[in-house]
């Protein structure tokens, strides 16, 4: 029960009205403190009024039964819907795509979105309408509008749009989800012609000649080899040329749609984490230590660690061939990046230094055991 107030000396009666109303989302775990809220009142010569001193105690969602992809901070009670439009298009169209995220507490700014080859998302256009549903309740909708560029033809599943986030009313975690549908994709016109491509230029005609023979009887132009071979090999000459830059206009798109490969994002990644070890921003450290053990799991076992519980990495590890000594040290490992994260007493480079060692080491060793 709160402590009880008593005044003291004599009473006076105040006349007390809502000035201003915020709402606040604790971004780290902990005993947070929120400070005083101050307003001066010159003209009712009431001078400087300023609020109490606030402590609020903020944990962290429980991580058992916790879904994949989570992020800290998505709280409260969301859904999703979605319209795409058109649904009919040519190869290298593009279409719009508008996702409404609508319900109470922390809405996330962005979303993770189905990406595969042959599809680009640019960057989306956001529009807010939120503000209080309720005495304590924050919340309303985000709109995010996307356009989308399809380089590929034929039927084309956009796939679906999640969103985990844990419900404090209902102490459970849930997962909003809208589907983007399909899209009919027809096959775009080859362009027969690129202007970074020579021409060639009189096809067949004979070497240069750098020394003079002696006279030659004459003949007619029809009886020459050379005659023939421009009038035969100009338009197979074309042919060739259209072939030949379609094949590598082709080969140039599908470089372009190809998505980086597992291996090349976990050395990117342990890269990065090499450099921040290295600097003096521990936490920033940790961070980076904690997406290259996601990214080198994944390049080495395909499994997706991001974002899940212990108990399920330890399973899921264990079922791809990984000993259980070495999942063992990865959940540690994750368990403490994430704990170097948000703990309010920091972190220092050191032991930051001693984690990334711990982890190359095992990302160095990691792989499936062979059985007998």
């Amino acid at each position: 029960m709160p402590a009880q107030w008593a005044p003291e000396g004599p009473c006076r009666t105040w006349s007390v009205s809502i000035v201003r109303k915020d709402a606040l989302f604790p971004l780290k775990t902990g005993h947070l403190m929120i400070e005083p809220m101050s307003l001066s009142l010159p003209q009712a010569r009431a001078g400087k009024r300023e609020s109490e001193r606030l402590a609020v105690d903020i944990g962290e969602p429980p991580r058992d039964g916790r879904p994949a992809g989570y992020a800290l901070g998505d709280v409260g009670d969301m859904a999703l819907s979605a319209t795409v439009s058109p649904r009919t298009l040519e190869q290298g169209g593009a279409v719009g795509v508008t996702i409404e995220l609508r319900g109470t507490g922390n809405l996330p700014s962005q979303l993770a979105l189905p990406v595969q080859q042959g599809v680009d998302w640019l960057d989306a256009q956001t529009r807010d309408d939120l503000k209080a549903v309720s005495s304590d309740r924050f919340g309303g909708t985000r709109t995010f509008s996307y356009v989308v560029r399809v380089h590929k033809a034929g039927p084309i599943d956009l796939g679906e749009v999640r969103l985990p986030f844990w419900d404090p009313d209902r102490k459970a975690y849930s997962v909003a989800r809208a589907s983007l549908g399909v899209l009919d994709v027809a096959k775009g016109n080859e362009h027969l012609a690129a202007p970074d491509e020579k021409e060639q230029v009189l096809p067949g005609l004979p070497k240069p000649r750098m020394t003079l023979e002696g006279q030659r009887a004459e003949s007619y132009l029809a009886e020459r080899p050379v005659y023939w071979g421009l009038l035969f090999g100009s338009p197979l000459a074309c042919v060739f040329a259209i072939g030949a830059h379609g094949a590598a206009r082709r080969l140039r798109e599908k470089r372009a749609a190809a998505a980086p490969s597992p291996e090349r994002i976990a050395k990117e990644r342990r890269a990065e984490a090499d450099a921040a070890a290295k600097g003096d921003d521990a936490k920033a450290a940790m961070g980076a230590i904690a997406r290259a053990i996601e990214a080198g799991v994944l390049a080495k076992t395909g499994v997706n660690v991001r974002g899940g519980d212990g108990a399920t990495i330890a399973r899921e590890l264990e079922d791809a061939g990984v000993s259980s000594e070495r999942t063992k040290t990865i959940v540690d490992l994750l368990r403490t990046c994430e704990d170097a994260r948000f703990s309010p007493d920091g972190v220092t480079t050191t032991h930051a230094r001693e984690t990334w060692k711990r982890a190359e080491e095992t990302l160095d060793d990691l792989g499936p055991e062979k059985k007998a």
